[in-house]
């Protein structure tokens, strides 16, 4: 089964998610977070104060602000139907340095010897 479905209803209303687009949703026997908008931010900002702003790649600060330092919210399985929006799926990483390098590696260029 790829993607997520809505099939827990009730229980995604008594959650009271903020954003009406965001659900829960069961899949192999457990429960996942599938999350838009202010809910999505509000997690970001979990998952930045629970790494407290530290890097999980290269260990140093990665700010939550848009600047040369950026951090973001990198979801550690990412493909279709595991990139849940848990706690358990998610670290902080540099934006460019680290979160892009890992997850979008590029062909290393090199001069040739010809």
């Amino acid at each position: 089964m790829l993607g997520w479905k809505r099939n827990m209803p009730q229980e995604t209303k008594a959650y009271g998610f903020k954003d009406r687009r965001s659900f829960l949703s069961r899949k192999n026997n457990e429960v996942h977070l599938i999350l838009k908008g202010e809910d999505k931010r509000e997690q970001r900002q979990r998952i930045f104060d629970l790494a407290e702003g530290i890097c999980a790649n290269c260990g140093k600060y990665a700010s939550p602000l848009d600047c040369y330092n950026a951090g973001s919210w990198r979801h550690i399985k990412d493909g279709p139907g595991e990139k849940c929006d848990c706690l358990h799926n998610a670290s902080w990483c540099h934006v460019m340095t680290c979160h892009l390098a890992l997850d979008n590696p590029q062909t290393k260029w090199s001069k040739s010897r010809a």
